[in-house]
């Protein structure tokens, strides 16, 4: 397999036109799933705030530049692609700052530390797979790169996925199941319908998520670990002692 980034032009390819479907798809459903949320009220956490204002369109922006980077590559704009890169990386720092903030604060609102390790579940997971695919492409790795940013990409629709099953009116812990459900299926499918097997970096990124998925449930389960936590998070409050 050839594993560095090609300067070709390949609109016919299969896996190029799969990547860019794929990340359309995922920009739209994050449209459609907080699109409403402009034409409702603010509720009692208050979620336009400047800094949840600020990491929503972080986030989307980060998606939609994600699209574009897909499309790009598909028409062989290798070094567009490449230049795009490094918004990207900007784009990422704060979103990850932001939703940091965003987290805490909501969380201590909530007075539960469950929603604060949940997502950072995921934006460490978005972070991890994110700097793995950098790292990836300036070692010229395509076949990891894509797959880890893909990754990265997957990490991001827990939030998605939550409204939906809050919509179907599924039991509480449904999203998270079906969120990792969808990141290991899809990943694992075109892993093997593509290439019979299962990749290396397909194998590492499942492997961070679990890590931070293991790493986060013993934090929330020890004692000692999760009123830490739950002292962290309360202080995000103004009127915290």
């Amino acid at each position: 397999m050839d594993t560095t980034f090609s300067t070709t032009r390949p609109e016919d390819n299969a896996e190029n036109r799969l990547r860019f479907i794929a990340g359309t798809a995922m920009l739209c459903a994050t449209i459609l799933a907080f699109a409403p949320k402009i034409h409702i009220g603010p509720d009692q956490t208050d979620p336009y705030s400047t800094t949840t204002i600020i990491h929503a369109l972080s986030m989307l922006g980060w998606l939609g530049l994600f699209c574009v980077q897909t499309a790009v590559v598909r028409r062989g704009g290798v070094h567009l692609h490449r230049g795009l890169g490094a918004l990207s990386s900007v784009i990422v720092i704060v979103a990850l700052v932001s939703g940091f903030m965003v987290t805490r604060r909501f969380s201590a609102e909530m007075n539960t530390i469950h929603i604060f390790l949940g997502n950072m579940v995921l934006l460490g997971g978005f972070g991890s797979l994110y700097l793995l695919a950098v790292i990836a492409a300036l070692k010229r790795r395509i076949d990891w790169h894509w797959r880890l940013m893909f990754l990265a990409a997957f990490a991001i629709m827990g939030p998605i996925v939550s409204r939906v099953t809050h919509a179907l009116h599924l039991p509480g812990g449904s999203a998270a199941a079906l969120h990792l459900a969808l990141i290991c299926g899809i990943s694992i499918a075109w892993d093997v319908l593509r290439e019979q097997r299962l990749h290396p970096a397909t194998v590492a990124g499942l492997g961070i998520v679990f890590v931070l998925i293991g790493g986060a449930a013993t934090v929330g389960l020890l004692p000692p670990l999760s009123d830490w936590t739950r002292t962290f998070v309360m202080a995000a409050l103004p009127d915290a002692p």
